[in-house]
């Protein structure tokens, strides 16, 4: 029960920092912003069916209930998204779903509820039990997290952050071309009763992440101060705008950032190529399950995460065939992981500094259980 309970409340602050941003757009465009308002156009324009405005007010409630059915919130969040001026994609719709679906109270299990999962996991097990270690003596490192808290969740946060990213890539790579994956989701962080969104963000170019973070350390600092002589959103979004533009020493440059930004963990593509100055950072939201639909079948950092993001972000396992793990310990590794705890654990992996594509995955607790005297 305590596990729907945080799914119920990381749906709750989604929801209510989308419904922020939404009434802060209608009220400075003079608008009706009520529940009943757009409960009105969800169901005029979005198929919203029986929802109501009592309904989303029990929603929103510190100890409110979870929706039961997830076209009506999709139907709701559209409604907001277009108020806010952000209009959501067919990416957001499975985030929102997904959201949903974690919030649910937990039924009872009964006896057969897992076999299915619990047979992958052991016939998983059983190949690591044939696969050969791979000891070496390699210096392997953690992925780099980076944390980005902003002051509201706003499109000019957004359109913000996607400038630092253009920016981190060039200031790290500078002429040599780049093409890799990072991950991102949206959470929050909280002390002494109050909350702010985090942009968390993992990635195995340490560069990348390290310049990022400082430069954003840097750009809170002067929108903390520039916050303590501003009382309204609209001097907010003037700081965070000539931020942006400060930010942007690409001069001459072609970029573009479509950033997946939700609470569950979504791969980016990052294609650098200064020869013809141009940046694209885009969502990949193609989410195979099978290694073979990969180009190098799951052999690099940027596959892995991919990956694990497809695997991690599906409500049951889809493993086909074994085969495919035959000869790759670390796949095999993340995908008893995955399926053996159902979370994500981006802290586990493990790459090569002078190679970063080159990756392990950590699962200490198989592996003492494979080698254990029975």
């Amino acid at each position: 029960m305590a596990k729907s309970r945080a799914g119920l409340r990381r749906l709750q602050e989604e929801l209510r920092s989308l419904e922020a941003r939404a009434v802060e757009a209608r009220k400075r465009q003079g608008k009706p912003w009520s529940h009943r308002e757009a409960v009105k156009e969800a169901k005029r324009d979005h198929g919203g069916g029986k929802l109501d405005a009592r309904r989303v007010g029990e929603w929103l409630r510190e100890a409110g209930r979870a929706p039961r059915d997830p076209d009506q919130v999709w139907a709701l969040v559209q409604v907001w998204s277009a108020w806010a001026g952000e209009g959501p994609g067919r990416q957001e719709e499975r985030t929102w779903r997904h959201l949903v679906d974690n919030a649910q109270p937990v039924p009872e299990r009964g006896p057969d509820t897992t076999e299915d999962n619990d047979d992958l996991v052991a016939q998983l097990k059983a190949l690591l039990h044939q696969e050969p270690s791979g000891a070496s003596r390699h210096h392997w490192y953690p992925l780099e997290n980076g944390l980005f808290p902003v002051l509201a969740d706003s499109d000019a946060a957004r359109r913000y952050f996607v400038s630092l990213l253009v920016e981190s890539v060039i200031q790290t790579f500078g002429n040599e071309p780049a093409r890799f994956v990072f991950v991102l989701s949206v959470g929050s962080r909280g002390e002494e009763g109050q909350s702010f969104p985090v942009y968390s963000m993992w990635s195995h170019h340490r560069e990348f992440v390290a310049w990022a973070d400082h430069r954003h350390a840097t750009g809170m600092r002067r929108m903390i101060n520039a916050r303590l002589n501003m009382s309204n959103a609209e001097g907010l979004a003037r700081v965070l705008q000539d931020l942006v533009e400060s930010g942007q020493t690409m001069a001459g440059w072609r970029w573009e950032g479509k950033l997946g930004f939700g609470p569950a963990p979504a791969p980016h593509v990052v294609t650098y190529e200064p020869a013809i100055r141009r940046v694209l950072i885009e969502h990949d939201t193609a989410a195979y399950a099978d290694p073979e639909e990969y180009d190098e079948k799951v052999t690099t950092t940027s596959e892995a995460l991919r990956y694990m993001c497809a695997v991690g972000n599906r409500p049951a396992p889809a493993i086909t065939s074994f085969d495919r793990f035959v000869g790759n310990r670390p796949l095999l590794q993340l995908t008893t992981y995955l399926l053996d705890q159902r979370t994500f654990d981006f802290a586990r992996f493990r790459v090569l500094r002078d190679d970063p594509e080159t990756w392990n995955f950590r699962y200490p607790e198989v592996e003492a259980e494979l080698t254990r005297p029975t």
